[in-house]
């Protein structure tokens, strides 16, 4: 045994019997490399990372992190680059078998239509968040230009919550923020989407990607601070107000916006950038969306999310934490279910990673992003980051609950209110 699944972990397990909840992170390359060399680097990382070779089981009513012996598997599959977006697609779709280790795979892609290559890992989100999966293609990307992959990570994998500031670990302290939070919410009723079947039980996922270059990313970063807010707030409002246009009628709306808040430089102590594992929380809030215009809600999103990670909501894994009340077996996994489906309110999220430092990176790394798949009640899920001057948002929904026409209005509300380019070739399937 590694140890047992903190309450993140735990939670992840249980959603991945209702959908696959995977991690998948795309590499775009100028240039065409050996399949051996990348299974050798695939192996050196995976050496450096415990949680790269890890399955789960069940011990004593509990789950827990078991070692396993197997590399990550690789296939190499040339493509068109118009194929693509299926195979992404694909990914989000395959289930892991959870009690076999590794928890990731891997799928190189020579471009048979153009130079270049695509490298697409999927990883399982108990052992990795977005933030943790781009830097393992990273990795992998710098140990087939002969660097050694970065410092190996601790004999027992860290769980985040104990690493929670010390004045978060008491729990007066859970007991102060759930107060706030529902004193803030008091009175609000969060509208459910008429367009979005979430008990669907087909899953298809669709993976879209708008890309934002300069100028316009300097023209969205002063749209932010003339709107009292963040770049991440402008991108969240047209987020919600492209959900909002979905209705049929031109009333306000209140929308419930999740942002997955990574914790690696909030814990106590610190914890490096380069640990692999699943270090963030999740936090949730409900915004009232006007068809009419919403100058404000760029500042709204901006300040809700500051005070949300400044009273600790993401530290103490409030939604997270509830896994823990479930016992691992067929009556744990049906609870668990009927309460996910009755207490968690539709929603989008928004997961922004940021600007990925380049350094260290080989000049044919052209690209490299995440996308996550979306959870039962997510009408989409969308992931930002920037590299080498680009800004990336990939948007992911399921066919299988949101039929193509609002989803494809949503992507393309969200393109026109933010100046992007949706970059997705989609061949024939």
């Amino acid at each position: 045994m590694v140890r047992v699944l903190d309450p993140a972990e735990r939670y992840y397990w249980f959603v991945e019997h209702m959908a696959p909840m995977n991690a998948i992170t795309i590499a775009e390359l100028d240039c065409e490399i050996n399949p051996d060399d990348l299974a050798v680097a695939f192996g050196k990382v995976q050496a450096a990372h415990r949680l790269l070779s890890v399955g789960i089981a069940r011990l004593d009513g509990d789950l827990v992190f078991v070692s396993g012996r197997d590399e990550i598997p690789l296939t190499v599959r040339p493509i068109r680059r118009d194929e693509l977006a299926w195979v992404v697609d694909a990914e989000m779709d395959s289930a892991f078998d959870l009690e076999k280790a590794p928890l990731a795979r891997a799928t190189y892609l020579p471009l048979v239509d153009g130079p270049g290559s695509v490298i697409v890992i999927a990883t399982h989100h108990t052992i990795s968040d977005a933030l943790a999966s781009i830097g393992f293609v990273r990795e992998v990307v710098r140990a087939v230009a002969g660097q050694e992959p970065g410092p190996v990570d601790s004999e027992v994998p860290i769980a985040v919550h104990d690493r929670f500031p010390p004045e978060l670990a008491a729990p007066r302290a859970a007991v102060d923020v759930l107060r706030a939070i529902r004193d803030e919410r008091k009175g609000v009723e969060i509208d459910e989407f008429p367009f979005h079947d979430r008990h669907c039980s087909t899953r298809q996922s669709r993976f879209h990607q708008l890309a934002i270059r300069e100028p316009a990313i300097s023209e969205l970063a002063t749209h932010a601070k003339a709107a009292g807010g963040t770049v991440n707030g402008v991108i969240g409002a047209a987020v919600l107000e492209s959900v909002a246009a979905l209705y049929d009628d031109e009333a306000d709306r209140v929308i419930t916006l999740s942002s997955p808040a990574e914790l690696r430089t909030r814990a106590h102590p610190p914890i490096d950038r380069h640990y692999f594992g699943l270090i963030m929380g999740m936090l949730s809030s409900p915004y009232r969306v006007s068809p009419s215009g919403n100058p404000d809600l760029p500042r709204q999103i901006s300040e809700q999310i500051r005070r949300e990670v400044q009273r600790g909501e993401a530290h103490l894994f409030y939604r997270f934490a509830r896994a823990n009340a479930y016992s691992v077996d067929a009556k744990g996994l049906a609870a668990f279910r009927e309460w996910y489906e009755n207490s968690t309110p539709d929603s989008v999220t928004l997961s922004n990673m940021g600007r990925i430092d380049d350094t260290g990176d080989p000049d044919y790394l052209r690209s490299v992003t995440a996308v996550l798949g979306a959870s039962s009640n997510q009408v989409a899920f969308a992931s930002v980051s920037t590299y080498r001057g680009e800004l990336l948002i990939n948007i992911n929904t399921d066919e299988g609950k949101l039929a193509p026409d609002p989803r494809d209005a949503l992507i393309r509300g969200v393109a026109q209110r933010l100046g992007a380019v949706e970059t997705t070739r989609r061949g024939a399937g």
